[in-house]
């Protein structure tokens, strides 16, 4: 996909954001990142739906250090049309688990 600077013709609105950053030199364009944000449209449609319907949805993103997850998750996170949320890194989230497997 070509960036572009006029992106307005861009639905997928995380891939718009993105696009905006990359723009606007905040971030470099990776296509690992371009292709993880092309499944986020339906990940933030099926957390909305179970959390809706009041099955609690998570998503694991892995991958090496310094490839863009904390990026990715925080902007899946800002776009998220729901007002009780959280993310967390894995070593938060695992010290918790830990914490909470031994009260």
């Amino acid at each position: 996909m070509a960036l572009r600077k006029a992106h307005s013709h861009i639905s997928n609105r995380f891939l718009k954001e993105y696009v905006r950053r990359v723009t606007a030199e905040q971030i470099i364009r990776d296509e690992r990142q371009v292709n993880c944000l092309k499944h986020f449209p339906a990940l933030a449609e099926s957390a909305v739906g179970g959390i809706q319907s009041g099955h609690r949805r998570g998503i694991y993103l892995w991958g090496g250090v310094g490839t863009g997850k904390s990026m990715l998750l925080d902007l899946l996170h800002s776009e998220l049309p729901v007002h009780k949320k959280r993310w967390e890194h894995f070593h938060s989230f695992m010290l918790d688990v830990h914490q909470r497997m031994h009260r």
